[in-house]
């Protein structure tokens, strides 16, 4: 189960974390902030925001299936 747990956060961390990163950017949101608190902080702000709300999102999807990859049916 820990592995299985390891490998949905790992996917909401890659996929998901950079799909809202993307979603952040071209939707103006990380353009907003860097006017506010400069290009550098903004960068590694979106990061870890875009990147962790995915990995917890991984981390619910995992819960609900009870942790079971779709392969290992």
């Amino acid at each position: 189960m820990n592995l299985n747990r390891f490998v949905f956060i790992i996917f909401g961390f890659t996929i998901l974390g950079f799909v809202l990163w993307v979603i952040c950017v071209a939707s103006g949101i990380a353009s907003w902030v860097t006017g506010i608190a400069g290009s550098d902080f903004s960068l590694v702000l979106s990061f870890v925001v875009c990147y962790g709300m995915g990995a917890l999102i991984g981390d619910g999807i995992g819960k609900r299936r009870h942790y079971i990859l779709p392969v290992s049916s």
